[in-house]
């Protein structure tokens, strides 16, 4: 499995919190395997978030 973490801002951060491993109930298989986002990578998520939404709302309807 290829994980690359969190993708903020156009580039893939590898998490800076503690390690999670997410499996699917249905076959056991692992589908996440990497590590949580800290609290200074989701404060640049959420800032991120913000900016890319002033944008989002200018973007008309039937191009979202």
């Amino acid at each position: 499995m290829n994980v690359k973490g969190h993708y903020i801002q156009g580039k893939w951060h590898a998490g800076d919190g503690g390690e999670l491993r997410s499996t699917d109930p249905a076959t056991g298989a692992v589908v996440y395997d990497g590590r949580c986002a800290g609290a200074d990578e989701g404060h640049r998520a959420v800032e991120a978030a913000g900016r890319a939404r002033d944008c989002w709302i200018d973007t008309p309807r039937p191009m979202r």
